[in-house]
């Protein structure tokens, strides 16, 4: 599948469940803001909608965002100033997280464990039942 199509899907997921939760969403005009969408709970939080990739337990995506030019990929990450919160799908499992860009680490990749690890490590573990939204 189309990246373009998965990011589709995972946006329609994300704003699905903040609209069953009856919690207003505001749409920015264009496709040049940082954020996916603006929704209204404590105040106003910018959400980024990302796809998660599950792997042994885990699931993961990337606290960036990646375009081309004719340099090659250029990444640019995410921070407090840009967004509030990742909105996160999980196909895998077909549940929505959000993440608080405060809880993630500052570049690469963020990691959230649904299952227990074959070693059951216990501590420095980010649960994805603690961001299930």
């Amino acid at each position: 599948m189309h990246t373009k199509r998965k990011g589709n899907i995972s946006e329609a997921k994300v704003l699905t469940s903040f609209v069953e939760k009856q919690i207003p969403i505001l749409m920015p005009w264009g496709e040049n803001e940082r954020y996916d969408f603006v929704v209204e709970m404590d105040g106003f939080q910018r959400i980024q909608v990302k796809t998660a990739k599950e792997n042994c337990g885990v699931l993961s995506f990337r606290s960036c965002s990646t375009r081309v030019n004719s340099k090659g990929n250029i990444r640019t990450f995410y921070t407090e100033k840009d967004i509030d919160f990742f909105g996160v799908y999980a196909p895998i499992n077909n549940k929505v997280y959000l993440v608080p860009i405060r809880s993630c680490n500052k570049g690469g990749e963020v990691t959230l464990r649904i299952k227990s690890s074959k070693n059951n490590q216990k501590k420095r573990i980010r649960w994805a039942v603690d961001f299930e939204f």
